[in-house]
């Protein structure tokens, strides 16, 4: 358990600081001891709730023309993703898992400010597909902030509408998880108990990004990133 909070801990220090990659750091230390379909119900509720928190944190800078098209997008994704957590080999998910940590390290080194010259309505829309199936499968949610870096000013922007995101894409994920029993007591217990591991992350995340350079922040998640996906390939593979 100890090494859960401590999972839970780290994950929602990032999510306070950058507004995702709680779960994908959350499910990169624990898998290496756990199988995604035992993982991703336990923090599903907890990132709820830590949305929640940001959101309000950051609701000055929401706009629902930025979330929602977003969020339509992902929950198109999000229902085979579900389905295919319940049939894929654990193997299979956690080289996946790897390859998705690869593919997000890589592309958060472009800068986060540059314009999207490159971008089409089609283009965004598979992004936000994809991102809701690795979101239904995993519970990662990161993906789509790759489309969401692109689309707003500043940090603050970028947190709030992700948060608004989530907290629209990870209700719906969270009634299908019950429905199929994905979700169940068991796994509420073990949510609760880490509560307040997820409250201290998000909300020392949340202080220490008003002090610390927003680069040197972006380069030590990208250099856990790509080790923990470099891990898990090598592992699994």
């Amino acid at each position: 358990m100890e090494i859960t909070f401590f999972a839970s801990f780290c994950a929602y220090l990032v999510k306070g600081l950058c507004g995702f990659a709680n779960t994908l750091i959350f499910d990169a230390i624990l898998s290496f001891w756990q199988d995604n379909i035992e993982i991703t119900p336990i923090d599903a509720p907890l990132s709820f709730i830590s949305n929640l928190i940001v959101a309000w944190h950051e609701h000055r800078s929401v706009s629902f023309t930025i979330w929602g098209r977003a969020a339509a997008y992902m929950i198109m994704g999000i229902i085979p993703g579900v389905f295919f957590l319940q049939t894929e080999k654990p193997g299979t998910i956690k080289l996946i898992l790897g390859g998705l940590i690869l593919f997000l390290a890589i592309g958060m080194m472009r800068n986060r400010k540059k314009e999207n010259t490159g971008s089409t309505p089609i283009a965004n829309m598979i992004l936000g597909i994809s991102a809701g199936f690795f979101s239904g499968l995993l519970g990662i949610g990161a993906l789509i902030s790759l489309y969401m870096a692109r689309v707003t000013s500043n940090l603050e922007a970028f947190r709030g509408n992700l948060a608004i995101l989530f907290i629209v894409t990870n209700g719906f994920r969270l009634i299908l998880y019950y429905h199929l029993g994905i979700m169940n007591a068991a796994t509420l217990r073990v949510s609760a108990l880490l509560l307040p591991a997820m409250i201290l992350g998000v909300g020392c995340g949340l202080k220490l990004s008003r002090h610390l350079d927003e680069g040197l922040v972006r380069k030590v998640i990208i250099a856990f990133m790509m080790l923990s996906g470099l891990s898990l390939i090598i592992l699994n593979f």
